[in-house]
């Protein structure tokens, strides 16, 4: 069986390989007028520095937030329009706001465009979303990035900064990406439970669990390495959900044993994984990945797929494309045709739709294909 998994990875890269964020868009650099001196780099910000002031040009939809409020908790994120992992990160951050009413945590995207254009295009992002866009929207006049982004080195965006009821900055990091723990971070701030020394003290372990998995699946020790992800988990148990892919694929790929990861995989499909959307898309896209499937096992991996789109309500273009694959899988191209085209109907950003667009003509040309000589296809690449 092919390897789903390289064996030395860690528990944080098999994380960013699954959500296909291994890489971020880069920061981009702030505005100035072409004969102003070069702007003086901000102090460096660190955790507990009280947050600075927001230097916003328009907001453009949501309450407006002049200026932090004790007692409540910010989530600062930086974005842009012509991001491609910042527009995948909205419904993220809108399901996040849902989750936390204003008066708890006040959700903010500040839009890092430039140019005299970018207040035109930003509105027309969010006017097109409309509800699918819960918080606030505002444009970045230029002092916001420098003493938020410059100020902490940010390597790109999305990024985005917590603030505490005493109106500190407690986090900053990538948004998009489970293993740094922003939600958790969150949720904790909110509850006044959050204690930095804590928080700090558990990522320690946390990395050191990573790098004693990686070890282990370096050195083929399939068991130790299931026994590390429960302690990971019991270090980070909001990592639940998205460590199911990663047992899976230690249990199907590294101890090449597919039938006992399709029952480990039946049995975190109906406990945990419904009410974690992002894990379940990650998830389904492991265990779609899967080649050689029995067919009632690739039945229940299409089942997946569409539990990950019915999950995302049929708007996450990974989602949808990974049912297509399920769907070609099962020989049903017309169905794998309608998944792809709605995959390339959600995507906004030019690039991800450009591929979305491909893969419909590739389905279209199996399926005549299959059509002239009656073939089912088998074993498509892996979504």
């Amino acid at each position: 069986m092919k390897t789903l998994i390289p064996r030395a990875l860690s528990v944080v890269a098999l994380i960013l390989a699954a959500q296909g964020a291994t890489a971020q868009t880069p920061a981009p650099a702030p505005a100035t007028p072409a004969q102003a001196p070069a702007p003086v780099p901000p102090k460096r910000l660190e955790p507990g520095d009280p947050a600075p002031a927001l230097d916003i040009a328009d907001w453009v939809k949501g309450p407006e937030v002049k200026a932090f409020e004790k007692g409540k908790c910010y989530v600062v994120e930086f974005w842009a329009t012509w991001c491609a992992p910042c527009v995948r990160n909205i419904p993220h951050l809108t399901a996040l706001q849902a989750r936390y009413p204003e008066r708890n945590v006040t959700v903010i995207g500040v839009s890092t465009d430039q140019g005299p254009e970018a207040l035109k295009t930003v509105k027309a992002m969010v006017d097109k979303r409309g509800a699918g866009i819960g918080y606030s929207i505002a444009l970045d006049a230029g002092g916001t990035g420098q003493r938020y982004l410059q100020a902490v080195m940010a390597p790109g965006i999305p990024y985005a900064f917590v603030i505490d009821k005493e109106g500190k900055v407690v986090w900053f990091g990538f948004p998009n990406q489970v293993s740094e723990g922003m939600e958790m971070v969150i949720r904790e701030v909110a509850a006044g439970t959050f204690d930095v020394t804590k928080h700090k003290e558990r990522m320690k372990n946390f990395v050191e669990l990573d790098q004693k998995f990686a070890k282990a699946m370096q050195d083929q020790k399939w068991e130790e390495a299931e026994k590390l992800l429960d302690q990971i988990v019991a270090v980070r148990p909001d990592l639940a959900g998205t460590l199911a892919g990663t047992r899976f694929g230690v249990i199907a790929s590294s101890r090449n044993d597919v039938p006992a990861a399709m029952s480990f995989a039946r049995k975190a499909f109906n406990a945990d994984l419904k009410a974690d959307p992002e894990a379940l898309v990650n998830f389904a896209n492991i265990v779609v990945g899967t080649k050689g499937l029995k067919p009632e096992d690739q039945a229940f991996a299409t089942q997946v797929a569409q539990g990950a789109v019915d999950a995302t309500r049929s708007k996450d273009s990974q989602a949808l494309v990974i049912l297509s694959f399920a769907l070609e899988r099962e020989g049903k191209m017309e169905d794998a045709v309608k998944a792809a085209q709605a995959a390339s109907d959600a995507a906004e950003v030019p690039i991800e739709k450009r591929y979305y667009d491909d893969r419909v003509q590739e389905l279209k040309a199996k399926k005549a294909e299959a059509d002239r000589s009656g073939a089912k296809p088998t074993d498509p690449a892996k979504p």
